[in-house]
């Protein structure tokens, strides 16, 4: 014999709340209760074993109960980069809590005349990282912007006309900032900075964080290098070819963590001892910056927060109609390594 299955009503009875606490909690609206009332429903669910029904809920309020990620890159194995991991690692976790499922897809550049398909997709908001040039993502916004459906954009403004788009970013441009007042106030009076031939609108801030802290100092020489993608590789060998003909920075800053880790590769096979003969910097310190030694000086990324606070903001914004907030900057924090 099948054991009968619990019900909103059963589980309100036991915690003794209200029908609708219960169905706030299960539904993802569990900003509207308290965090103690939250808690003994969440436990009394676990105990009991409850199971919503996905079926019924949809059938309820004409909701799919699924958040798509979209991200634009070139990069086939797009999961592979760190930051988007991260974001996906936040999105994911704080869904599951609120009843949501996540959709990932990666878009190409050079596939995007055939991203019509997404005019399918079964979902009830979307978030999107995009990257490439401003008429490639103009182009993506404005087809995923005809799903009538709200969006969530990382790491990038929004217009005043754009009223269902949110902008959920990290302060990239006080981090660059951070960063290059560092290695000035350490004597660096040439700064080279290593940058993705992608353009990414995050590290485009950075860069502009750079150059604007560098604005306020005289006398200190800022260059920008492209190195043709993030790989080793071709970060070494743009670095390769800038120091055969010359260059010797004070400092290297480079886009993030993995680009700073093979640049060094480059310079301890020069025997530029770091920070004596040359300091080097970082950005967004995820998990692996802890294996490499010696320690890079760099910036923490709040990426699963950042995804975290989009599954919230995205799914009040299903409820209540409208985003409460459209623009959502995370700080970040400089962490002096042995680079610098």
């Amino acid at each position: 014999m099948s054991k009968k299955k619990l019900t909103m009503k059963e589980i309100a009875a036991a915690v003794d709340v209200s029908v609708m606490t219960v169905s706030n909690v299960i539904n993802g609206r569990d900003h509207l209760v308290g965090e103690e009332t939250k808690r003994r429903v969440k436990a009394a669910i676990d105990e009991l074993g409850y199971r919503p029904s996905a079926t019924a809920r949809a059938l309820r309020s004409s909701r799919m109960f699924s958040i798509g990620f979209i991200v634009l890159y070139d990069e086939r194995k797009f999961l592979g980069d760190p930051f988007i991991a991260a974001l996906a690692d936040g999105l994911c976790a704080q869904l599951a809590e609120q009843g949501y499922s996540l959709t990932i897809q990666g878009v190409f550049t050079d596939e995007l005349s055939e991203a019509k398909a997404f005019r399918r997709m079964e979902t009830d908001g979307l978030c999107l990282l995009l990257s490439g040039s401003q008429p490639t993502k103009y182009n993506l916004r404005e087809l995923l912007k005809s799903l009538r459906q709200p969006i969530v954009l990382f790491q990038e403004g929004v217009q005043r006309a754009e009223p269902d788009i949110c902008s959920i970013r990290q302060d990239d441009r006080g981090g660059g900032r951070l960063l290059a007042e560092h290695v000035v106030s350490r004597g660096a009076r040439s700064v080279l900075v290593v940058v993705p031939q992608v353009e990414w609108p995050a590290i485009s801030e950075r860069v502009g964080g750079v150059r604007e802290a560098l604005h306020a100092r005289p006398g200190v020489e800022m260059r920008v290098l492209v190195s043709e993608s993030e790989k080793d590789a071709d970060v070494q060998a743009a670095l390769t070819n800038y120091l055969d003909q010359g260059g010797k920075p004070d400092a290297i800053l480079a886009a993030n963590d993995q680009m700073a880790i093979a640049a060094h590769t480059v310079l301890e096979q020069r025997g530029l001892t770091l920070p004596d003969q040359i300091m080097l910097t970082g950005f967004n310190r995820f998990n692996f910056w802890r294996y490499f030694s010696p320690k890079v000086t760099t910036v923490i990324s709040p990426a699963e927060q950042l995804g975290r606070t989009a599954a919230t903001a995205l799914t009040r914004r299903i409820d209540d109609g409208e985003f409460e907030d459209r623009d959502i900057v995370l700080p970040v924090e400089l962490v002096q390594g042995q680079t610098t």
